[in-house]
């Protein structure tokens, strides 16, 4: 998968991006490690590297996490602010994201707990401090400008069942919620781990 990456971005970049067209090269590629990023790109091609994440032994019940690009969740067709999130709505969010991938890359898909977990996240309480923000970003496709919207902050996650808390720390690598193709829903934890 990451060669085809790889070239679509190497394509972009040769015939220009952004409104302005700009040419740029591709002149790097890292993948994260337990040791951190190493950079993988060597004269041009991807080597054989690290393609694993490796998981903590032990969740906890408590997490913190800061978004770190807007995350925007629609619920009966609205996207919600800050103040109509709940810890249920993120948890089903991220379980929906989640499964899709799991559906076609791991080994043992989430289909046969789909609804055991929906149910395990009203019990998860937290504590929120988010804002809503909104930005414009132009679609060259539909020539006009795009209003989005979602929200900003830190929230801490309390009395996470241990399968919530694993899907919160892989969801940091996928990105949770609308947009993720644009680099949306990213977080990190912050605590807990």
């Amino acid at each position: 998968m990451l060669p085809l990456i790889k070239a679509v971005f190497e394509y972009a970049f040769k015939k220009g991006i952004a409104r302005q067209n700009v040419r740029c090269s591709l002149k790097n590629l890292e993948v994260e490690t337990p040791d951190g990023w190493q950079g993988i790109l060597e004269h041009g091609m991807i080597p054989v590297h690290p393609n694993t994440i490796s998981l903590p032994q032990h969740f906890p019940s408590d997490v913190s996490i800061q978004l770190l690009t807007p995350l925007t969740i629609r619920y009966d067709k609205k996207v919600m602010k800050a103040e109509q999130l709940t810890e249920s709505m993120f948890f089903r969010q991220a379980i929906r994201d989640i499964s899709a991938i799991a559906t076609t890359h791991w080994e043992n898909p989430l289909e046969g707990r789909f609804q055991e977990l929906i149910g395990a996240t009203e019990l998860v309480r937290g504590r929120k401090s988010l804002s809503d923000t909104k930005w414009k970003r132009h679609s060259n496709r539909q020539q006009r400008d795009m209003t989005y919207q979602g929200v900003m902050g830190e929230w801490t996650f309390y009395d996470l069942p241990a399968e919530l808390s694993a899907l919160l720390y892989i969801g940091q690598w996928l990105h949770i919620g609308k947009e993720t193709t644009f680099g949306h829903g990213g977080y990190r934890i912050t605590a807990g781990l």
